[in-house]
């Protein structure tokens, strides 16, 4: 028989070739002789295959094991070295159990390492444990297979060379940085203390491993926090200098639109001054009689002097005051008399004479403001003003609002009534 023959068959093995049936939940193995393989060659799962592993080395051993676990080995190691969805703290050496019942040691190995208390124990408690047979040549192909796809060399050639009878194998494999790393090989061949001895150093070599890996992942968590801080305050003062800018802006176009609604306004009034200035009668000559001359003093202090035809109307005098640009919305023309009166008040249409005014009269234009109320920008410190006027026909105060603009505080309120 050859090394790669595994040592059953004969009227000595008779097992039940329907051993075992499977359904959606588990596999049951029906074992009828303790020489049933761990593993047969072929098999319809690898869960079932594994499960059949777990149920024969009962029937075989008995049920004090350690628990193996019934996945596949890339889940196994992941679980060990990874612990998805855990802490790091968590994470464990992986044990793999190698099998081959074509050791002398294969039995002995099982009953008296594997299935003791202590060793069983400490593995349950300190490690992941997967199991594999390699008896069939096809099974060793398969893990060989494995070993390869997940980058552990340095297992695979552990594998595939320990002489035979160096199996069962028990390997304490440990991860660092993406490397797989043999760090402990207990064989059939050593006791159960050699075996503690061995399991409890490779516990001292991983959690090395692990202290490293928590302190990178820690101080990664710290970095991440750090660029996260880092972000947010970049993020808050970009949107600080965003909303500044936007204010800027704001108030930038706000004045722009205050200038170009003055300029306008200028051009209108002076377009408006020489079209008035079309309806005003011709000026009477100095040494003209029946004339009436006046004299208009502005609100700057300056003063014209325009001659009238006393048989004129009023209104032309309030449409001459338009063409110098006192508009009668803005101004009010008060005569001498004492009270003083105000032209709006008079019937414009009728004539100077009828209206026996002297020769010579003195007109005082004024502003026709009841209050000014300054206010002031205070990320600009620009200023500005609203009036409000007062309509002598109604009594009433209107409001006519030359520029506003945000966040403004009130710093001056000064009355101009006469």
């Amino acid at each position: 028989m050859s090394d790669n023959e595994p040592e059953y068959g004969g009227d000595d093995y008779d097992f039940d070739v329907h051993g075992y049936e499977s359904d959606d939940e588990a596999l049951t193995v029906n074992v009828n002789n303790d020489k049933l393989p761990l593993i047969p060659s072929e098999y319809p799962s690898l869960d079932e295959a594994l499960q059949t592993f777990v149920a024969v080395f009962e029937s075989r051993y008995g049920g004090l094991h350690p628990p193996f676990m019934i996945t596949p080995l890339q889940t196994a190691v992941t679980e060990a070295f990874e612990c998805p969805g855990r802490d790091v703290s968590e994470r464990r050496p992986f044990a793999m159990y190698i099998h081959n019942d074509n050791s002398v040691a294969a039995n002995i190995f099982a009953t008296q390492v594997m299935c003791s208390d202590a060793v069983s124990s400490l593995l349950q408690g300190q490690y992941i444990t997967w199991a594999w047979d390699i008896t069939y040549p096809e099974n060793k192909a398969r893990l060989n297979d494995w070993l390869t796809m997940l980058g552990m060399n340095q297992i695979n050639e552990t594998t595939r060379y320990v002489p035979k009878d160096k199996y069962p194998l028990l390997l304490v494999i440990v991860k660092d940085h993406g490397t797989y790393t043999l760090a402990q090989l207990i064989t059939g061949q050593d006791s159960v203390d050699v075996a503690l001895t061995k399991l409890i150093e490779g516990i001292d070599t991983y959690a090395n491993v692990r202290n490293r890996a928590l302190q990178e992942e820690r101080a990664r968590i710290e970095r991440e926090q750090i660029r996260a801080e880092q972000v947010a305050a970049y993020e808050e003062s970009k949107a600080a200098d965003k909303a500044k800018q936007e204010e800027k802006e704001k108030i930038a176009k706000q004045e722009k639109e205050a200038e170009e609604t003055r300029r306008r306004e200028e051009q209108e009034a002076l377009e408006k001054q020489e079209r008035l200035k079309a309806h005003v009668p011709p000026e009477p000559a100095a040494d003209a009689k029946d004339v009436i001359m006046i004299r208009l003093r502005s609100p700057d202090g300056s003063q014209h002097i325009r001659r009238f035809k006393m048989d004129e109307k009023v209104k032309f005098l309030v449409i001459y005051c338009e063409s110098l640009g006192f508009d009668k919305e803005k101004y009010r023309l008060f005569t001498s008399d004492v009270p003083k009166k105000d032209v709006a008040t008079l019937d414009n249409e009728k004539t100077f004479k009828e209206l026996k005014w002297p020769p010579r009269e003195q007109i005082t234009i004024d502003e026709n403001l009841s209050s000014v109320i300054l206010v002031q920008n205070k990320k600009s410190n620009c200023v500005f003003f609203t009036t409000f006027k007062c309509l002598p026909e109604t009594g009433l105060v209107a409001r006519r609002l030359i520029l506003c603009s945000s966040k403004y505080s009130l710093f001056n309120d000064r009355f101009l009534t006469d």
